[in-house]
């Protein structure tokens, strides 16, 4: 089944009346368990002038690049789509992180809405690893790696700040 990723930008307090204005319904869309929700602090530094020149940007470089290729890629049949696995590594990576959500989040003392997010979280590592795996132009399997990197992700939006530590073998 394919999927589309979305970034969309709001304002904290107008996702919060949301979720609030909603309540349940805002879980049953499946809003959180598809979504990685950021909350970005804003640092003023009065006194502070504002970088106004430009900057060589190559890893943006490559990036928009890579996001072109991509985009002018002719959309295969349905039946033609490439179907990413996880490697035998990847696999053991995921079973470990799928372990330590049930362990430390699943089992620990959250609201049971926040438990439904958190029983999702498994799958949009794997959405995300082969997100990655595919955008960095790799072959094969979804790899250890590029499943590591999903997970750390996907832990940093679970736990912002950091209270619950996880630690990958």
């Amino acid at each position: 089944m394919p999927h589309l990723t979305i970034s969309v930008m709001i304002q904290e307090d107008r996702f919060a009346l949301y979720m609030k204005t909603r309540g349940a319904e805002a879980f049953s869309t499946g809003l959180l368990g598809r979504m990685l929700v950021a909350y970005s602090t804003i640092i003023d530094r009065p006194g502070e002038l504002p970088n106004t020149w430009d900057r060589p940007e190559p890893k943006l470089d490559v990036f928009n690049q890579r996001a072109e290729d991509i985009l002018n890629q002719p959309m295969p049949a349905p039946r033609e789509r490439l179907t990413l696995r996880l490697s035998e590594e990847a696999t053991r990576y995921w079973g470990w992180f799928k372990s330590w959500v049930h362990d430390n989040l699943i089992c620990g003392d959250f609201s049971e809405d926040m438990k439904s997010f958190f029983r999702k979280i498994g799958q949009n590592a794997t959405r995300l690893a082969a997100s990655l795996h595919y955008f960095g132009g790799a072959d094969g399997d979804i790899t250890a790696d590029a499943m590591k990197s999903a997970i750390i992700v996907r832990h940093f939006f679970v736990c912002p700040n950091g209270p619950i530590v996880m630690v990958l073998p």
